[in-house]
């Protein structure tokens, strides 16, 4: 039998705001809420009236002076009434729908703390499952730390073998118990790389920032003016778009013959199949085009603990270049060695798991079942 599940849907997007549309009824359909983008009057009042107090709080302290002063003006800026934003809008879905769990994809923000303790607050005994959604990383600290029974995951659920080791190691999380779930990311087994490509295509994985975007569209272009014997490969995250970056940086408004802007409905796997390389810096799309074939190429000259590279622990299947001017001379097929392409589509085939949702319903028995609950998980 299945459950009674209501989805929330945080907005991320710059869109003028509208109603997200309904599911329409019926057994095989979920229904959805779109979480506001402000929450009334007095509810706006009373959190920036919480968050001044917490400031106030912040700068009267003893000790670290700087770092209070750092938190008490962090604690008046926009991140964090966003953050307490959406764990009131959350809380009040729970408290309406009254489910058995709430299940969130778990990052390290700010909110997603918040949230549990509103949600608890709202029903009592409610199992708060926690699903690794963020690229690993050897300083993510907010995502492996505890911060008490209020604001910490009943269990947190890995996307994959290497997150589950990962997350299980982490001695900011002892005595919380991780489990494997698996990802939707997860893709079909392919076959391992046969042979290395012909050089003729690079891939660039820009994440869905226009800052990043820009700066990786822009390598692109000067490769393919250094390069005129390649094809740059530009595949932008859907939320960015290039008339977006065009805005900000009026050369993407025309493009070389060796440029090309992914369309938006070509898949993954096609830009992958044809690239020799993927350049990229935190877009974990280039596990997908590790899985065939390509050889990742980190785009950056930041030191190691500031790197924002999803493979920083896959040892040294992953090219560096510090300066996008490099790429003309790095991007050699010759350098490329069988072991590589083996060891990187091994990696990246590992990385996702499919996903078994039995997991999650096994993590929800035993949780106090709230009266009058018209869903089972929110």
């Amino acid at each position: 039998m299945g459950q009674h599940v209501h989805i929330a849907l945080i907005d991320h997007t710059t869109a003028p705001f509208r109603d997200f549309p309904a599911a329409p009824a019926g057994p095989a359909t979920i229904p959805r809420t779109l979480l506001p983008r402000r929450l009334g009057r007095r509810a706006e009042s009373t959190m920036a009236a919480r968050l001044a107090a917490a400031a106030a709080d912040l700068r009267a302290g003893a000790g670290h002076a700087d770092l209070r002063r750092l938190a008490a003006r962090q604690a008046g800026q926009g991140p964090a009434r966003q953050s307490l934003r959406i764990a009131t809008a959350i809380a009040r879905l729970v408290a309406r729908h009254r489910p058995r769990a709430l299940v969130f994809t778990y990052e390290g923000h700010a909110w997603e703390r918040m949230a549990m303790r509103l949600a608890r607050q709202a029903v009592p005994g409610l199992r708060c499952l926690a699903v690794h959604h963020a690229i690993l990383a050897p300083m993510q600290h907010a995502m492996t730390t505890r911060y008490g029974a209020p604001f910490d995951p009943d269990v947190i659920l890995a996307a994959g073998r290497a997150a589950l080791d990962w997350l299980s190691q982490a001695p900011g999380l002892t005595g919380l118990p991780v489990d494997l779930l698996g990802s939707p990311r997860s893709r079909p087994a392919t076959a391992a790389p046969d042979g290395i490509k012909d050089g003729k295509v690079c891939l660039f994985l820009p994440e869905g920032m226009v800052s990043e975007s820009t700066r990786l569209a822009l390598a692109a272009y000067d490769l393919a003016a250094a390069r005129p014997d390649l094809t740059c490969t530009i595949r932008l995250h859907p939320l960015t778009s290039r008339a977006a970056l065009a805005a900000v940086e009026p050369r993407f408004g025309a493009a070389p013959p060796n440029i090309d802007w992914s369309p938006p409905d070509r898949p993954l796997e096609e830009d992958g199949r044809l690239a020799t390389w993927a350049v990229y810096r935190g877009s974990s799309a280039v596990l997908s085009a590790m899985t065939c074939g390509a050889v990742p190429v980190y785009l950056g000259d930041e030191p190691p603990e500031l790197r924002i590279d999803p493979l920083r622990g896959a040892g040294d299947i992953v090219q560096t270049v510090a300066h996008a001017s490099e790429l003309a001379i790095t991007l050699d097929p010759r350098r490329i060695t069988g072991d590589m392409l083996r060891n990187g589509w091994s990696y990246a085939q590992g990385y996702y798991t499919p996903m078994d949702p039995k997991v999650i319903l096994r993590h929800m028995i035993g949780a106090a079942i709230p009266s009058h609950h018209p869903a089972e998980a929110t």
